[in-house]
């Protein structure tokens, strides 16, 4: 059998167990999250295909929540779209006439045919892109949001 040992130093331990993790991990996230929200900003920008026609709300409405903990433990932050667009669109039954019906389309649907596209219009993996271009970023932020902190 193997057996290892390890000294960790005293005051280390004494800062690290002093500290309140759970806010400490929502405070790291939310300090992170307008990066990715700026990012995702730009990527979607990129991604519209007629700016002349576009009215921009899908991006305006992309922004960073507040970070929580799930019940299963993990913090989470989510950013993203939110609202609904201005516009009403009017539902087509399946011989392409339109019907009575009409409503407004969530920026969150616009953003998912952006990333997943249409039967006529290519996928743009926007969401993932985002997420690689600030990855690096937003870990060195958090880390020394941490040693800020903690004192390491």
């Amino acid at each position: 059998m193997a057996e290892w040992q390890v000294e960790i130093p005293n005051d280390f331990m004494k800062e690290l167990l002093q500290t309140d993790s759970e806010q400490l991990c929502l405070d790291m996230l939310n300090e992170a999250a307008p990066l990715l929200e700026e990012s995702m900003k730009k990527e979607v920008s990129s991604a519209i295909r007629h700016k002349d026609r576009s009215t921009g709300e899908l991006i305006d409405s992309i922004s960073a929540r507040k970070a929580t903990k799930c019940v299963n433990g993990a913090f989470l932050v989510f950013v993203g779209p939110k609202g609904y667009s201005r516009n009403y669109y009017v539902a087509r039954n399946g011989h392409n006439v339109k019907t009575h019906r009409k409503y407004k389309m969530s920026n969150a649907f616009k953003l998912m045919i952006i990333e997943y596209g249409l039967h006529n219009q290519p996928a743009i993996p926007t969401i993932q892109r985002a997420t690689n271009a600030v990855e690096s970023k937003a870990l060195q932020l958090m880390q020394d949001f941490y040693d800020k902190k903690v004192g390491g």
